[in-house]
């Protein structure tokens, strides 16, 4: 994940490779624009090890919600993967990490955003703990009935009471988007009051033929923070592409890279798009070199892209913008 908070951009956990295996961080860092790098050992580490989750900055904190403290291991023993039961709350002042609440239902690759005036968290979809027992039962090909999928849960954090609410519980008043799809990896960003999810995947079953299969879609849901209501009537974005970074750049919603859904192999994209008024712009400098599951970050008049990997599946140290 990264983040900004205006000042520097905040790189949070994930996973790394140890040798051949993967492992999951509690690692930390900072980009100091002033430097133009990055500054050693000058954040706190996480309190939990922690990948696949969000963060969004407000008011002078960073809030991390959602992923998976530790990755299945098929043994023997068997490890299950397991999710993060809390929310990380980071002081930026201080420098200290607290432990908050953590949501009704876990969730992965959940679509998390921040609204300042509210202070207010909000985490729509995702991969659902939906058995709510913390262990990561996602579904596959061979077991399409696993619980853990995506679902059409709309959960938002209260900081000042330390509070959820879910969709799901008896008298919410929370909406959701309809159709609903449950989607995670969309892409996300925050406009005055509203919040645009943008070319988001979701699990289906073939009610004939009983096979899990995975859609992206093209759309874009609005929710409307003031209102507690949803729109879908944004354009559709031109292809079908997964896991875009979401930002706002100069006060516009912008979707960059991501993985070609049609292609028989994992095929980074180079491309990214701005909606300008009911259009989505393509933008004229591709990103280069291509990032697979890269973060993105504004500041100071740049998009930022760190971590993830490149096309070889290496994985790739160093920022650009």
């Amino acid at each position: 994940n990264l983040v900004s908070d205006g000042d520097y951009i905040y790189a949070l956990a994930g996973r790394t490779l140890d040798g051949t295996t993967w492992v999951v961080t509690d690692d930390t860092a900072r980009w100091n624009p002033v430097i133009n790098g990055w500054d050693d050992c000058v954040i706190a580490e996480m309190p939990r090890t922690v990948t696949l989750g969000g963060a969004c900055a407000m008011n002078g904190h960073i809030y991390y919600v959602g992923g998976l403290t530790q990755l299945e291991n098929t043994g023997p023993p068997l490890v299950p993967a397991m999710f993060l039961e809390d929310l990380l709350d980071y002081e930026i002042a201080s420098d200290t990490w607290t432990v908050r609440t953590g949501p009704t239902f876990a969730v992965l690759s959940a679509n998390v955003a921040c609204d300042p005036a509210s202070n207010q968290v909000f985490v729509y979809g995702g991969l659902v703990d939906v058995n709510q027992n913390f262990e990561a039962e996602l579904p596959s090909v061979d077991l399409p009935d696993n619980p853990d999928t995506s679902a059409p849960v709309f959960q938002v954090y209260d900081v000042s009471t330390d509070t959820w609410e879910d969709s799901e519980a008896p008298g919410s008043t929370l909406t959701t988007p309809d159709p609903d799809f449950g989607l995670y990896d969309a892409a996300v960003g925050v406009i005055d009051d509203q919040i645009y999810f943008s070319a988001g995947s979701h699990y289906e079953v073939d009610d004939t033929t009983g096979a899990l299969q995975s859609f992206t879609t093209v759309a874009t849901d609005l929710y409307d923070i003031t209102s507690n209501t949803w729109t879908n009537e944004v354009p559709w974005l031109p292809s079908f592409v997964t896991r875009r970074a979401g930002v706002v750049f100069r006060d516009q919603m912008c979707v960059v890279g991501g993985t070609d859904t049609t292609a028989t192999t994992l095929v980074a994209i180079a491309d990214w798009w701005c909606l300008a008024g009911d259009t989505w712009v393509p933008q004229t400098d591709p990103i280069s070199p291509v990032l697979l599951y890269c973060g993105a970050a504004v500041l100071d008049d740049f998009i930022y892209l760190a971590g993830g990997s490149d096309d070889a599946g290496d994985l790739v140290d160093s920022p650009m913008r």
